[in-house]
């Protein structure tokens, strides 16, 4: 199931960043003077590991947008450790506007990381699981929809995925999005 939604999802991207955006927006030639964009994305969500939290910065000049992020996504069992996988990358993508919208989607490599679920441990008064920690090399992907409220502040829906050999994973975030 999981598998079916990792390449739904890298095939709505794949797609998207194909065409560059043109199947949903009309493309914003950038001017020569334009400046570089900075800007922080704060986001909270949901996905397949659990609750969600996201940060990410990103420096886009032109159509090009270069993104450092973090993600953590962490479920609670009763009885047993946390459970959680986080990544933290750097991701390259295209950028793309018309009136109020912009539309982003990137990929990179990332660090991702967690910990889950292992043996059961019956040490005499203690009973229950071992934590298992691991880190791996990722694939992360994602793709926002924002919308402007002003000239400095964004609000957005995101999808994100990170394709790797320990736990991959895949979840939407609510971000707001504060740029200069």
């Amino acid at each position: 199931m999981l598998i079916k939604r990792c390449i739904s999802f890298i095939a709505i991207v794949g797609l998207f960043a194909c065409t560059g955006g043109n199947f949903v927006f009309s493309r914003n030639m950038p001017e020569k003077n334009d400046e570089p964009y900075l800007g922080v994305n704060v986001g909270f969500g949901s996905g397949t590991s659990g609750l969600t939290a996201g940060i990410s910065l990103s420096h886009q000049t032109g159509e090009g947008i270069l993104t450092g992020r973090f993600i953590h996504n962490s479920k609670l069992k009763i009885d047993s450790p946390w459970i959680n996988v986080w990544d933290t990358g750097i991701l390259y993508g295209v950028s793309t506007e018309r009136s109020d919208f912009r539309a982003v989607v990137s990929a990179g490599i990332s660090l991702t990381g967690g910990s889950r679920q292992g043996e059961m441990v019956k040490l005499y008064p203690y009973r229950g699981f071992e934590r298992v920690t691991f880190y791996t090399p990722g694939l992360p992907i994602e793709a926002h929809l924002f919308r402007k409220i002003s000239e400095t502040v964004e609000i957005g829906l995101g999808g994100y995925a990170n394709l790797n050999s320990e736990k991959s994973y895949i979840g939407w975030l609510l971000c707001i999005h504060f740029s200069n």
